[in-house]
């Protein structure tokens, strides 16, 4: 299950979910993933956010049975809930293993017995119309293809499949690619649902645009309180080993409190071993016409400034505003790779 996988929930008990597109981050040899599910009325819009922990694999039937709990959702995810329950994802693949054919079962998991059997590509067809989960023991029924090919596959049927391939597709640094965690400090907290210091998690992937952003409660662990997905547009090293990068919004947790979503961001950053240090400015917001703006990318402070920076971060404390604004930046984030 590696990869960056876009998909849609084609049959779910729930029938207001069908249809709700879904987003799929799992690294290797990480047991977190992200999973992001989009409203299926408004496509932009995040309608849910998942952290998932993985409990185990097995191999069954020419596919895989996969236990895991939710360890954090947003809080109007009622039917992703955290409640300690184990569940399980069995699920099989396409002979290149671009397709995954995903059985889903929320609760009620002690060994893999209890899971869904491993469905068979052929289930699918028609949207799953043969699929009877009640029967199976199944909550959802979803059909993901790997990033990113999705995203430009008509056939798919994603809200995204009419654009270019390249509009998705994007080579980070080297050291870039991964699952990062650590945490976020923002001079509004506009910018995610919190002002001062928020845990943060970071998902990148080599060759694909979209980089998913999700931000905790800081007095509640198991509560997300925003995310985003954003699209990778350009990437540079400066003449100072440092690195810029320009992030297009795309998608975004709906409200008029979530904004930085729905902002174009450029971001400064360095990465130092298994850390990455950044700096992130947004479209100025105070101007008229702030949405044709392109953002000006923050200067990388020098080492010391820096480190002021990471030892506040890291203490849990918040740097100063003109220590970010000094900066030509609205927000400052440590992560260290998972």
């Amino acid at each position: 299950m590696n990869g960056q996988w876009f998909g849609r929930i084609v049959r779910a008990i729930d029938a207001s979910v069908e249809g709700a597109e879904v987003m799929y981050a799992g690294h290797p040899d990480v047991v977190r993933n992200v999973v992001l599910f989009f409203d299926a009325r408004d496509g932009d819009a995040i309608a849910a956010a998942v952290i998932n922990e993985y409990g185990g694999v097995e191999e069954k039937d020419g596919g895989y049975r996969v236990k895991g709990k939710n360890v954090a959702a947003t809080s109007a995810d009622d039917w992703m809930p955290v409640n300690g329950d184990v569940g399980c994802v069995s699920l099989a693949f396409d002979e290149k293993k671009e397709t995954m054919y995903a059985c889903a079962k929320d609760s009620g998991v002690e060994d893999y017995d209890d899971c869904p059997p491993v469905p068979s590509p052929g289930e699918f067809e028609n949207d799953g119309a043969g699929i009877d989960l009640e029967a199976i023991g199944a909550d959802r029924a979803v059909i993901l293809k790997r990033s990113p090919a999705a995203l430009t596959d008509e056939a798919f049927g994603l809200d995204a499949s009419a654009n270019e391939e390249e509009d998705y597709a994007a080579k980070w640094p080297e050291a870039m690619p991964g699952l990062w965690s650590g945490t976020m400090v923002a001079n509004d907290e506009k910018y995610v649902s919190i002002l001062g210091a928020t845990p943060t998690f970071l998902s990148v992937f080599q060759g694909a645009a979209p980089n998913a952003w999700v931000f905790m409660d800081p007095e509640d662990e198991t509560k997300i309180a925003s995310a985003n997905v954003g699209l990778m547009r350009s990437v540079k090293e400066r003449e100072d080993g440092s690195f810029e990068f320009t992030n297009e919004a795309w998608k975004y947790t709906p409200g008029p409190e979530h904004v930085a979503g729905r902002d174009d961001w450029c971001n400064a950053f360095v990465l130092r071993d298994d850390s990455v240090y950044m700096l992130s400015n947004s479209r100025a917001d105070d101007v008229d016409d702030a949405g044709t703006i392109a953002p000006e990318c923050p200067r990388m402070p020098e080492l010391e400034t820096l480190g002021q920076v990471a030892t506040l971060i890291a203490e849990g404390g918040t740097p100063t505003f003109e220590l970010l604004s000094d900066q030509g930046a609205v927000s400052a984030v440590m992560l260290t790779r998972q």
